[in-house]
């Protein structure tokens, strides 16, 4: 059986190369160091020629190949680049003119570069550029092939041919594709229409006793085409799909132009294959107009918007709940560290000794921590915040100041020991889709007890706020820590934390949700659902441009929620408001609103100290107050102010607040773990919301949050002294 191989020197003028079944086996040849080459390219030739029908089975046959690949390329004395070099040296010969490719085969190169300084010396030797011209066009097929001589073979150093052999060089140097055949046998073939022959034959060619023709000639476009489409036509589509064709010029081998080095990127260009992508064009296109007339069609069931100039007609029933749990606690008088221990209750102590001890116990460390120990490394925790010291160890050293609070509560090895296994889920059932599953325990159970004691309030405010690291690659412009772990957050208007959510890319939060009201909206919807837990109450919630969209206003409405935010100018959906660049133009306190008929939600561009745009379904225009503005101390402008700019204005502060007075006495002990950053920020967070409920509970005689912070740590270090260990 003769199958047909790539570049190996013709015979008869026929293009395919044939490899008899009486070839020594490789095994024998593989076996002599004096033939490695020849052992190295004959297992090339079998890896090519390999025939499924030759194994028993497919296991046999995958077997067999590797084989024969690992002996071609020797991965285990050649390193990727000379394996990746031994790939385009194939490649490289197989594009040259067939005489040629005798030759360089002959020189037995080890690599591409060696291949063309060859080819460069042979040119010196024989004084002849060889520069190859091409065919002229349809239009000028009058005219004769004008060609430049290329060396004779008998001048050629080597040449199996001889100086009397003048062997034919085909006129037409198409493409040789790599297929698949239906047998699973790889097979290279040379493929020649009956056009390109009878140009080979027409006037004014060089006779075939004469000198050989040019290797390479140029093919019509259009000829191309209709020949690579035969192809296509000739093998299924799976087959298809295999193979690499180049363009005709390149698969040319078009070596003898000036500029070698062009010459050395085109072969790059070559192997990277130059694919048949007509089929991926077609289907790209129809993906395209298939979401397109999707898009359409999705926006034809939306019925239009009918916005009329007159105030909102809001119908939601008047704010008037009692909060019950405030009432409770103020009558129990609980102290700051009761107060603290709301939120990391027994419940959360007892669930980081069990962690801590059990991943202690996986890196064979016998810890045996306990929940007194835990409070004393939690009061370090809040000490370092507001007593700072430039070294963690500083606080146990008596050389520049006394720490006999610390050092009487702790052994500083003791205290290192802890903190380096402090952990808080067990390794062992992780879910590795989210980012902050080793966190994912205390996260769930600190955000029930901040919903569970949190002010049941009329006004909540969702933003988004920053966990200072410098680790991270997460930015927020507009923030006092813009570099870090990006946190939402619902709040109070005075900065009570009810509920958070560290952001990653595929957060849990986002499952089952609406797709069309995006991120920012369906955390907002996330949100109404958590406030909606303690009762159904009319909340009304605040929000920014990032969050807001009429499509979520109208969602809040449906769940009984009151809803204001900023929103931007392309979510505004047509409505006929008039341009900020025109309102600026116009005196400070003026104002254009409409409302949707069919929904009954308000839109108002304000012109205040800058151009801004509200939406909301609870609150219009009136009453309007007058509105004061400058844009420097000599110039006052008078105005009228909507009610809902106002209100906004008074309740979208209440993130801000929060981080205010975390950043006052924040936590400074890290520890090497990247999570340890938002373990701090956890214990900040709960010592601020005790503090607001100490506030609410005590209004005239409560502490401010450095003595509060200072009773809570002080508690934790002098009550939990246990230093015998």
């Amino acid at each position: 059986m003769d199958e047909a191989l790539p570049g190996l020197t013709p015979e008869n003028g026929d293009s395919l190369v044939k490899v008899e079944e009486e070839d020594p086996p490789w095994e024998q040849t593989w076996g002599s160091r004096e033939s490695s080459r020849h052992a190295q390219e004959l297992c090339r030739l079998r890896f090519r020629q390999f025939c499924y029908r030759e194994t028993p089975g497919p296991r046999e046959a995958l077997s067999r190949l590797r084989e024969l690949c690992r002996r071609w390329l020797r991965p285990e004395t050649h390193s990727k680049e000379q394996i990746v070099e031994l790939l385009v040296l194939e490649q490289f010969l197989t594009i040259l003119p067939e005489e040629l490719q005798a030759w360089v085969r002959e020189q037995q190169p080890e690599s591409g570069e060696q291949a063309v300084a060859a080819l460069e010396d042979l040119e010196k030797d024989t004084g002849d550029p060889g520069q190859q011209t091409s065919v002229k066009t349809e239009e000028e097929a009058t005219q004769a092939l004008v060609t430049e001589q290329w060396p004779p073979l008998s001048q050629i150093p080597g040449s199996p041919h001889g100086k009397s052999a003048q062997e034919k060089v085909p006129d037409v140097c198409l493409m040789a594709e790599e297929v698949v055949t239906e047998d699973g046998l790889f097979n290279a073939k040379t493929e020649t229409s009956q056009e390109t022959e009878h140009a080979a034959e027409a006037p004014g060619t060089a006779s075939r006793d004469g000198m050989p023709q040019p290797p390479c000639t140029s093919v019509p476009a259009d000829r191309t085409v209709a020949h690579l489409n035969t192809l296509k036509d000739r093998y299924p589509g799976d087959l298809w799909a295999r193979m690499h064709i180049s363009s005709l010029e390149y698969a040319a081998g078009d070596m003898t132009r000036k500029g070698r080095r062009k010459d050395r990127a085109r072969v790059s260009e070559l192997l990277q294959g130059l694919a048949f992508s007509g089929d991926s064009d077609v289907e790209e296109d129809n993906k395209l107009e298939a979401h397109h007339a999707q898009k359409k069609l999705k926006m034809s069931d939306v019925p239009e918007k009918n916005w009329t100039k007159r105030d909102i007609k809001p119908n939601f029933p008047s704010w008037s709940v009692l909060d019950s749990g405030l009432l409770n606690l103020k009558s129990e008088k609980l102290n700051p560290v009761e107060l603290f221990e709301l939120f990391f209750d027994d419940e959360i102590f007892n669930m980081i000794v069990n962690e801590t001890n059990n991943y202690a116990s996986q890196k064979n460390v016998s810890l045996d921590v306990t929940v007194p120990e835990i409070r004393c490394v939690l009061g370090i925790l809040l000490l370092s915040g507001f007593v700072r010291r430039p070294r963690r160890g500083m606080y146990w050293d008596i050389s520049d100041a006394d720490q006999n609070l610390v050092r009487d509560a702790i052994r500083r090895d003791r205290f290192e020991l802890i903190f380096s296994y402090l952990h808080f889920a067990d390794n062992s059932h992780l879910d590795q889709k989210d980012k902050f599953t080793k966190l994912r325990p205390l996260i769930k159970q600190m955000n029930r007890n901040f919903l569970l004691y949190a002010p049941l309030e009329e006004y909540y405010y969702f933003g988004k706020t920053m966990c200072e690291c410098f680790d991270s690659d997460q930015f927020l412009n507009g923030k006092p820590l813009r570099i870090g772990y990006k946190i939402w957050c619902g709040t109070t208007t005075q900065g009570y934390l009810v509920w958070f959510e560290p952001y990653q890319e595929d957060s849990a939060v986002m499952v089952g949700k609406d797709v069309d009201l995006g991120l920012g909206g369906n955390l907002v919807l996330h949100f109404a659902d958590v406030l909606l837990e303690r009762g159904q109450y009319p909340y009304h919630l605040f929000f920014d441009s990032f969050f807001t969209s009429i499509k979520l206003v109208s969602a809040l409405k449906k769940k009984g929620l009151r809803a204001t935010g900023t929103i931007r100018e392309n979510r505004t959906e047509k409505c006929p408001l008039m341009n900020a660049e025109h309102m600026r133009k116009m005196k400070k306190g003026y104002f254009d609103f409409r409302v949707e008929e069919n929904e009954e939600i308000i839109l108002c561009r304000w012109h205040g100290d800058g151009i801004i745009s509200l939406c909301s379904n609870a609150v219009g225009i009136a009453p309007a107050r007058e509105f004061r503005g400058s844009t420097n101390e000599e110039d006052v402008h008078q105005g009228a102010q909507p009610a809902l700019v106002k209100l906004y204005g008074e309740c979208r502060e209440g993130v801000a607040k929060m981080d205010q007075i975390i950043s006052k006495y924040r936590v400074r002990i890290r520890s090497k773990k990247w999570y340890s950053i938002l373990v701090s920020y956890i214990i900040d967070v709960a010592m601020n919301n005790a503090w607001q409920l100490h506030r609410a509970c005590n209004p005239g005689t409560a502490l401010d949050l450095l003595e509060f912070r200072r009773y809570v740590a002080h508690f934790y270090l002098e009550h939990n002294a246990n230093p015998s260990d």
